[in-house]
């Protein structure tokens, strides 16, 4: 089971936390357009290159024997187990070890994504779960294991964000974590990497059990070739005009102010499941919307293509 394949009992909550977001991306002309969007620019703007090289995507496909071995030895996948392929319509994408519960796939781009019961569907409460700072050592810790079997790629270094809580599950009135997620963000050689998915989250459930693990990198490498891409004045520009042509269905979400309080130059990546050859230059903007409601939504991903000034994705 992938991670963008996870079923959500709580969709509703899910749903409602991304909406301005899928409001946001909504074309002016399915609803009301709005020029009155107030942006502001609460922060410096990075300094930015006049060019930036292309980041080429690397692939290696492994063999049966090498992910069984990374199963076993890893994740302790091991008996009567299967090996699934997962194709994508140019070719298979990555190579999958189950044993019925719990679940390795290995993207021949260089992901990998480690799922069990646990996190899928947990059938008990935990007894106890790991302090936020205990879960960040034995997630570091983890990915240290990951790296001594090769499978951080050369260049990707994680850099710590967050522990967060991850999904909660309730019941007869009763509600509780089902584990923590130990978040951390993905570069490449200093370049901050960027995306829907792109991050390493490592699931750690009752006494400090690793109950998944996504590691959403690809094995890249510095291309010769260079993009132009546009400057910070010119990204934020474009925003506000995206901003301003994307109109909200409902006015009830209606956006009235943005207000910006990061800017960040950073490379664009899809998410592991779409192919995608290279890594462009991107603008990631972070700050706070303010809808005519009074309501508030913090952001941290708002992208515009340093290349083409479109927004992303």
């Amino acid at each position: 089971m992938m991670k963008a394949l996870k079923i959500v009992i709580s969709i509703g909550l899910v749903f409602s936390s991304i909406m301005p977001f899928i409001l946001l991306l909504m074309p002016g002309s399915l609803g009301y357009r709005d020029t009155d969007i107030e942006v502001i620019l609460n922060c410096s703007l990075p300094e930015a290159p006049k060019q930036m090289p292309v980041l080429e995507v690397l692939r290696y496909e492994y063999t049966i024997d090498e992910a069984l071995n990374i199963a076993a030895d890893l994740f302790n996948i091991t008996g009567n187990v299967e090996v699934i392929y997962r194709p994508r319509p140019t070719g298979d994408m990555a190579i999958e070890i189950t044993d019925g519960k719990k679940s390795l796939t290995l993207f021949f781009e260089g992901a990998v994504e480690y799922t069990t019961p646990e996190w899928g569907s947990p059938a008990h409460i935990p007894s106890k779960l790991p302090s936020p700072s205990r879960a960040r050592e034995i997630a570091n810790a983890f990915l240290n294991k990951v790296r001594s079997f090769g499978l951080i790629p050369d260049g990707i270094e994680p850099v710590y964000q967050e522990v967060r809580p991850g999904e909660r599950s309730v019941m007869n009135e009763t509600s509780w974590t089902n584990y923590l997620d130990v978040v951390y963000k993905i570069t490449y050689k200093g370049y901050l990497i960027i995306g829907p998915s792109s991050e390493i989250t490592v699931s750690i459930g009752d006494r400090g059990r690793i109950v998944a693990f996504f590691g959403d990198w690809r094995r890249l490498s510095v291309a010769e070739r260079l993009v132009d891409i546009i400057t910070p004045e010119e990204a934020l520009n474009q925003l506000k005009a995206q901003l301003r042509s994307r109109s909200p269905i409902r006015r009830a979400a209606r956006i009235s102010k943005v207000i910006i309080d990061e800017v960040e130059i950073a490379y664009w990546a899809e998410p592991v499941l779409e192919e995608q050859d290279e890594f462009l230059p991107a603008y990631n903007f972070k700050g706070v919307m303010i809808f005519n409601d009074g309501k508030t939504w913090e952001f941290n991903l708002l992208a515009i293509s340093a290349v083409s000034g479109e927004m992303l994705p």
